[in-house]
């Protein structure tokens, strides 16, 4: 126990939160119970609420690690390579094996950010969440902006708008292969990755020049 309490607190977030997510994986967030977590974890109920409010505060601790694990991931894709393309097709597959590594993490980025609430009334985590989920946009927003100066891209209409509509489609596409890909493979004698990488392409034919 001693050992534990000279850790510091992001070392105890962090444990808590992989055991949370095993325990959300197998059952549910709605069927897990701190008890649940604070037993699996091997702390105490009383020093499991010393780190997290409440098992919501546990679910955006965990939602803010994704952003931030797939923000940096999406970055890297982005600047890699002057090939738009080839920095599309990337993107949206780092954004398919992060589906196929997290899923459940692929769900929470997914879900909606309450920021109608002040910085000071707002659960914890949140504001941060919100703040990557800005950076990804705006890495995204540099990537397609800058495409447009150099030619090799020409998307319709307002650019933030598009952004969104963008993640709608490569996501969608992605949580229906990974949902269908039996029934896609039988019906329409197509891979998953044959799929997608189709998908992704006539994606990119609506946004380059």
């Amino acid at each position: 126990m001693a050992r534990r309490i000279k850790e510091e607190p992001l070392i105890h977030k962090s444990r808590i939160a992989e055991v949370a997510v095993n325990l959300f994986r197998k059952g549910g967030i709605e069927n897990t119970s701190m008890d649940d977590i604070a037993k699996e974890a091997g702390y105490s109920k009383a020093t499991l609420y010393v780190y997290f409010h409440n098992k919501n505060d546990i679910v955006n601790f965990i939602k803010l690690r994704s952003m931030e694990e797939l923000g940096s991931a999406i970055i890297k894709k982005l600047n890699e390579t002057d090939d738009y393309k080839k920095s599309f097709m990337e993107l949206c597959f780092e954004l398919v094996h992060f589906q196929e590594e997290y899923p459940d993490y692929f769900d929470l980025v997914l879900q909606n950010i309450d920021v109608n609430v002040s910085k000071e009334d707002s659960p914890a985590f949140v504001n941060e969440i919100y703040e990557s989920g800005e950076k990804i946009n705006n890495a995204i927003g540099y990537f397609i902006k800058e495409g447009i100066k150099k030619g090799a891209l020409k998307p319709a209409g307002n650019i933030v708008v598009f952004i969104f509509q963008l993640w709608g489609m490569i996501s969608g596409l992605i949580k229906l292969a990974s949902e269908k890909e039996k029934y896609i493979l039988l019906s329409c004698n197509v891979s998953k990755k044959d799929f997608l990488t189709d998908g992704f392409e006539k994606i990119y034919s609506i946004i380059k020049s």
